[in-house]
C-alpha cells in the first residue's frame, strides 16, 4: 500500500508534467502550421519532428531504438530488469514523445506515459530504498518491489492519461504475458492508478476521453453482429501487426545513423498527411467522429490502410509514440466499416452506429495487443458507458482467441509462471557465477597451454582468453588448439588460434535466461562478463553448477 501510494502520486504528478508538455508542443506546432508560406509545407514538420526526436535518444537513451515501442520498452524493463529504469529516461521521453505526437506523428500517447510513470517508479523505488523510508513503516525492502512498482508505475501513467484506473491496472499486469495475468501486480497497480487519477483528473478534468450515450439494448441478434466484427477486426490486426513490424525491421536493420531515422518516417508519415490529413497526430477528434458516424464508408476504408502506414512509419523507424491510441483509430475504422455494411445488408439488425466503432476498437487492440479483460475495461472506462462491458468482453474475447499469438509486443511472454514453477525467472547469473581457474592470455604459446591443462583435472573447452584487463577477449576450442601440429605449437600464439568474437552474456540476465541459451546453442558453460560493453570477465556458468544451485535452493521453495 505504502508503495503503491508513493508510486501513485509521483505517477500523477509526472503524467500532469508530460501532458503539460506534449499540449504546449501541439499548440507550438499549429502555430507553426498557420504562418507556413504555403500549406504544403506541412510535411516537412513530422520530420523534423523525427529528427529532434531522434538526436535526443541517440545521445540519451540510444538503447531505446531496439524496442518497437514504448509499452514495449517498459515491458522488457520489467521482465528482463526487475522493474529498474534508468532515472534519466522518464524526463527523456517526456520531451521526446512530445516531440514526436506534438509535430504530428501518427502515434499515441498512452504508451509513453506507461513507460515514463514505470521509470518514475522506478527512481520512487531508489529514493525508498536511499532514505531507508521502508524503516518508518516497518517493512522489508527487496528486489521484487522495484518490479512492483514499476508496474505500478505504468499503471498510474495510464490510469490518468486514459481516464481508465481499473483497466489501467489490469493492463499493466495482462499485457506482461500473451496468455494470462500476474495477478500480484493488480491490488497495488490500483492502489497507483486510483491516486494517480484522482491527482490528474484534478487538474485536468474528470471527462471521459470518448463520448458514447449509453441507450443501447442487448438482444442474442447482436452477437452474430459481434462476431463479425471481431473476426474482419483480427484478420485486419494481423496484417496491421505484421506491417508494422516489418517496418521496423527494415528501419532497424538499414545501415543510417539512428537519429537519422525517425526523421526519415516522419518524412514519410508528412507525405501521408498530405493525402489523408486525418491520419496527423493522435487522431482522438477523427476516432471520435467515427464514433459520431461522421466519416463516409469510403474514406474510413482508405484511412484503415493510410493510418497503417502512417504508424509503422511514425513508430517503427524510431519515434517516440505508442501504438495503443493508432489501434483504436484502426479499430474504431474497421468496426464502423463493418457495421456500416452489415446493416445496410441485413436492415433489421440495425442498431447504434457507436456501438460498431467501440467495439471494433476492443476487439482490433485485444487481438493485437493480447489484453482482452482489461482492453474491455478501459474502453468501459474511458466512454462511461458501462452497458457496453457484455459486447466487448465477448467481442474481444474471440479477437484474442482467433489472432493466436501474433502480438504487436515483441517483449511479451508467453505465460506467466510462478515462483514455484519458474524459479531460475528470478535467480541472476551472479547467484550461480563459478571463477574461471584457467586463463590464458594473447601472448601464451600453445605448447603451454596443453602443459597447463594436462596438470589440472579434466576441464571442458572452450577456454577463456583474456587481456591484462581481464576482458574476455577470445576463446580457446579444441578444434583449433588440436589442428596445429605438436612440432609448431611452440610457435604458435593463443591470438593465432582463437575466436576472437566470444559467446558470453552480462551478468544481470536471468538463469532462465541461461539455460535457454545452453539448450538452444548446445553448449555445455558460457562465459559471464560484467557488461557487454566493457567485456571484464566475472566467471562462468554451467549446466553443472546450475543444477547443483539448484539442488542447495530446492528445500526452501514454498511448493
Amino acid at each position: 500500500m505504502v508503495l503503491a501510494g508513493i508510486t501513485g502520486v509521483i505517477g500523477g504528478l509526472g503524467t500532469i508534467a508530460f501532458n503539460f508538455l506534449l499540449n504546449s508542443s501541439i499548440e507550438f506546432v499549429q502555430y507553426l502550421v498557420t504562418i507556413l508560406p504555403d500549406p504544403r509545407l506541412i510535411f516537412l514538420i513530422p520530420a523534423l519532428g523525427g529528427l529532434a526526436n531522434g538526436i535526443l535518444k541517440y545521445f540519451t537513451v540510444p538503447e531505446s531504438f531496439n524496442s518497437c515501442c514504448a509499452t514495449d520498452a517498459c515491458i522488457e524493463a520489467v521482465h528482463e530488469h526487475k522493474g529498474e529504469v534508468k532515472s534519466r529516461v522518464p524526463l527523456v521521453y517526456m520531451i521526446a514523445a512530445s516531440l514526436t505526437i506534438g509535430s504530428g506523428g501518427s502515434s499515441g500517447r498512452e504508451c509513453p506515459t506507461a513507460f515514463i510513470g514505470s521509470g518514475l517508479g522506478s527512481i520512487a523505488y531508489k529514493i525508498v530504498k536511499k532514505l531507508k523510508l521502508n524503516r518508518l513503516f516497518n517493512f522489508k525492502l527487496d528486489q521484487s518491489d522495484s518490479r512492483l512498482m514499476a508496474t505500478s508505475g505504468a499503471a498510474s501513467g495510464l490510469g490518468a492519461i486514459f481516464r481508465a484506473p481499473f483497466g489501467s491496472a489490469l493492463f499493466s499486469s495482462e499485457v506482461l504475458y500473451t496468455r494470462g495475468f500476474e495477478v500480484g501486480i493488480i491490488f497495488p497497480s490500483i492502489i497507483a492508478a486510483v491516486i494517480s487519477y484522482a491527482i490528474f483528473s484534478t487538474v485536468y478534468g474528470f471527462e471521459p476521453l470518448y463520448q458514447a450515450k449509453a441507450n443501447w439494448n442487448f438482444t442474442i441478434g447482436s452477437l452474430f453482429f459481434y462476431l463479425i466484427i471481431a473476426l474482419i477486426c483480427t484478420g485486419v490486426g494481423v496484417l496491421y501487426t505484421l506491417t508494422f513490424h516489418r517496418t521496423f525491421r527494415l528501419f532497424h536493420d538499414a545501415k543510417i545513423p539512428n537519429y537519422v531515422k525517425p526523421a526519415i518516417g516522419g518524412l514519410l508519415e508528412g507525405l501521408l498527411v498530405l493525402i489523408l490529413p486525418q491520419v496527423w497526430g493522435m487522431g482522438y477528434d477523427v476516432i471520435q467522429n467515427i464514433i459520431d458516424f461522421k466519416l463516409a464508408l469510403g474514406l474510413m476504408l482508405v484511412l484503415i490502410v493510410g493510418k497503417t502506414l502512417a504508424t509503422s512509419f511514425t513508430i517503427g523507424s524510431g519515434g517516440s509514440g505508442g501504438v495503443i491510441a493508432p489501434s483504436l483509430f484502426v479499430g474504431a475504422l474497421v468496426g464502423s466499416s463493418v457495421g456500416s455494411i452489415m446493416t445496410s445488408l441485413i436492415p433489421q439488425f440495425r442498431g447504434e452506429p457507436y456501438i460498431f466503432a467501440i467495439i471494433g476498437m476492443g476487439a482490433f487492440f485485444a487481438s493485437v495487443s493480447k489484453a482482452p479483460i482489461s482492453t474491455s475495461i478501459l474502453l468501459v472506462e474511458s466512454t462511461r458507458n458501462y452497458s457496453l462491458l457484455i459486447p466487448l468482453l465477448f467481442a474481444n474475447t474471440m479477437a484474442y482467441m482467433v489472432s493466436g499469438h501474433i502480438t504487436i509486443y515483441s517483449s511479451q511472454k508467453k505465460e506467466y509462471k510462478p515462483e514455484a514453477e519458474d524459479v531460475f525467472a528470478t535467480i541472476t547469473a551472479k547467484d550461480i557465477i563459478q571463477p574461471v581457474k584457467l586463463l590464458f592470455s594473447p601472448q601464451d604459446k600453445l605448447s603451454k597451454v596443453f602443459s597447463t591443462i594436462r596438470s589440472q583435472p579434466r576441464q571442458d573447452f572452450p577456454y577463456a582468453v583474456t587481456n591484462k584487463n581481464n576482458e574476455l577477449i577470445g576463446v580457446l576450442t579444441w578444434n583449433e588448439v588440436r589442428s596445429v601440429p605438436i612440432k609448431d605449437r611452440d610457435a604458435t600464439f593463443v591470438s593465432d588460434v582463437m575466436m576472437a568474437d566470444p559467446f558470453m552474456i552480462s551478468a544481470d540476465v536471468s538463469a532462465h535466461y541461461i539455460i535457454d541459451l545452453l539448450h538452444e546453442h548446445n553448449i555445455k558453460h558460457t562465459f559471464i562478463v560484467e557488461d557487454t560493453d566493457t567485456n571484464k570477465l566475472l566467471g562462468l556458468i554451467s549446466r553443472a553448477c546450475i543444477i547443483t544451485y539448484y539442488d542447495d535452493l530446492l528445500p526452501h521453495l514454498k511448493l
